[in-house]
């Protein structure tokens, strides 16, 4: 999958360049296209997190769990199976 064909799967659809700068940890993404990312690529999310994020653990995985709560409405059940502790 090109860094195009993965922007055009994201709502709203992103360019090729955003994607390539958030890849390269040079552009944040907001909590809904990090799901949508991590769905596009049949991933967990923890699995597209930087090193050092991913290394952080539970509290990383909490504060993510509460990230897609809160700004997507979701259950706990449902946030945690996204973010990979169901």
């Amino acid at each position: 999958m090109t860094q195009e064909d993965l922007g055009r799967q994201l709502s709203p659809p992103t360019t090729r360049v955003s994607v390539a700068n958030i890849e390269g940890g040079h552009q944040r993404i907001l909590s809904h296209t990090l799901v949508q990312l991590a769905a596009v690529l049949s991933v967990e999310i923890t699995d597209i997190l930087p090193p050092k994020a991913a290394q952080r653990g539970a509290k990383s995985n909490a504060r993510i769990t509460d990230e897609v709560i809160s700004k997507l409405g979701l259950s706990v059940s449902a946030a945690k199976k996204l973010v990979g502790k169901s």
